[in-house]
């Protein structure tokens, strides 16, 4: 994979990441803006279907 729809190359990709701890490791995942703009530029259904609750999810951690 060379690009994210919405996001650009993996240097873009990881400049809109964050790390975080799972699993007793440490990885990179994308913020909740990134993910939620990389779904809309994906446009299939499984992705705009999961749209509502990531916005929601992003409307509460704003407050």
């Amino acid at each position: 994979m060379a690009e994210v729809a919405g996001l650009g190359d993996f240097v873009e990709v990881k400049r809109r990441s964050i790390q975080v701890e799972a699993f007793d490791r440490t990885i990179a995942t994308l913020t909740l803006p990134a993910l939620i703009r990389a779904k809309l530029a994906a446009g299939r259904e499984k992705d705009r279907s999961a749209l509502p609750e990531l916005q929601s999810l992003l409307e509460a951690a704003e407050e």
